[in-house]
């Protein structure tokens, strides 16, 4: 668009009609982008569910703000923003400024849309655990009918053969993005308030059940490295958890700094020995921090 804009001003063989028309038309559209994310956002707020003939209901919608929209955004605002491109095409162009603004409400609109999408996705994804750790539990205690149930439910829910420790490391990830993306925009951070600080003690509380579930698979220094990052993470929302969350926290690192102990015992080779001995030590300075110092052995 700039090597474009550039072009036209260096050739005054074309009509200053024809450089509005050639210019003005594409940030146009750039200006009606806000209003099309909005209606778009409102679209899946609709209830577009299904009916399933077990009588429940199964939501249709599927996320529609990709990456690629708010990239789209940035990279216009980039170029139409050009200090040299305002310059040359403002006694073009007089609206040249009001769309680069309406470029810049879009992308920051595009923004907020995301991260409020991926908080949904991992709210979703908490029922969705529950499901898979159910059919877990009901295969070992040996009731296919229960199992059967709930895989009907991930079926529907599109999870086909979806295990807990899957679902929470899509879980985890979501969150990460949420996570990293807030940090990198200290706006977006000021204006989510108080639900950021309960979408990091959501973001500790499921990397804490991936830490669980590793251990149940006895992937025990993933399991100790998750666990480490998840007291890391309720650290910086300490004044935020409640009572539960920190004794299930404590309680869940013990038990898998005991699994570590025991892996170092019972290690086939001397590498998973020595991994399983620095996974359990960053586990355990961490818990010490944790518990303001003290740690039971």
């Amino acid at each position: 668009m700039c090597h474009l804009m550039r072009w036209l001003l260096l050739h005054p063989s074309c009509g200053q009609g024809e450089i509005y028309l050639l210019t003005c038309e594409p940030v146009q559209g750039e200006c009606r982008l806000q209003n099309s994310l909005s209606r778009r956002w409102q679209q899946p707020r609709a209830c577009r569910s299904t009916q399933t003939n077990h009588g429940q209901v199964q939501n249709t919608a599927k996320p529609f703000l990709h990456q690629y929209e708010h990239a789209r955004c940035t990279k216009r605002l980039l170029l139409n923003a050009d200090a040299g491109l305002v310059r040359d095409v403002a006694p073009h162009c007089p609206d040249w400024s009001s769309a680069v603004a309406a470029t810049e409400a879009a992308a920051a609109e595009a923004q907020k849309l995301q991260r409020e999408v991926r908080l949904l996705e991992s709210k979703w994804l908490q029922p969705q655990v529950e499901r898979a750790r159910a059919v877990a539990y009901a295969e070992h205690q040996g009731d296919p009918a229960s199992a059967s149930r709930f895989v009907e439910q991930l079926d529907i829910a599109g999870l086909s053969n979806a295990t807990e420790e899957d679902l929470l490391h899509r879980a985890v990830k979501v969150l990460d993005s949420v996570h990293e993306e807030t940090g990198k925009n200290e706006g977006a951070a000021n204006n989510a308030g108080s639900s950021m600080h309960h979408t990091q003690v959501m973001h500790a509380m499921v990397v804490k059940d991936l830490a669980l579930a590793c251990a149940c698979s006895k992937k025990i220094v993933e399991a100790a490295q998750h666990m480490a990052r998840s007291l890391k993470l309720s650290s910086e929302v300490r004044a935020h958890l409640s009572a539960d969350d920190v004794e299930q926290l404590r309680q869940v690192a013990q038990a898998v700094w005991e699994h570590c102990v025991r892996s170092v015992r019972s290690a086939d080779t001397e590498q998973g020995a020595q991994d399983a001995v620095n996974a359990g030590t960053e586990l355990a300075a961490v818990l010490v921090d944790f518990n303001g110092g003290s740690f039971n052995i």
